[in-house]
């Protein structure tokens, strides 16, 4: 999985995703479990985020996961299963990724486990999070290493 490709992503206006939903999609804290102290924030520069990208050369870096599909909560060892087929995936793609926590700020969803991908095509990590039921990804991208929302639906 290397190389950016094109990915057209869902215009808010189009979205089957509700509006609350996006917002609170973009007020999340995304933990990163790699060190201390590192949360991506949706449309945030985030310079630890450029370095790795630029360390691994990477032409992406994206936020995804398996749990809750559609955000609809799931039980605990429903979503792990889920969670341990999509690392799964991405290690036969010969990807690279770092545990995550996403985080509601406002304390109402529980934390879910999420992956930092680095590398894979954005087309690739559209996929995924579709095949795993998700109605959006961070997506960064070398031209432009912020997190951005991706609306996959």
């Amino acid at each position: 999985m290397t190389g950016p490709d094109p990915v057209s992503p869902v215009p808010p206006a189009q979205s089957q995703v509700p509006a609350p939903l996006i917002e609170s999609y973009r007020r999340a804290r995304y933990e990163v479990l790699a060190g201390p102290g590192i949360d991506l924030v949706v449309d945030r520069p985030d310079p630890w985020l450029a370095q790795l990208m630029a360390r691994h050369q990477a032409p992406t870096a994206a936020v995804i996961t398996a749990w809750n599909p559609f955000s609809q909560p799931l039980a605990l060892p429903e979503n792990r299963a889920r969670q341990a087929r999509l690392k799964h995936e991405l290690v036969d793609a010969g990807c690279d990724w770092l545990p995550m926590l996403g985080h509601d700020p406002q304390g109402t969803w529980p934390g879910e486990e999420m992956l930092l991908v680095i590398g894979a095509s954005s087309g690739q990590l559209a996929q995924l999070g579709t095949r795993f039921d998700q109605n959006a990804i961070l997506l960064a991208t070398s031209t432009d290493p912020v997190p951005r929302l991706l609306l996959l639906r």
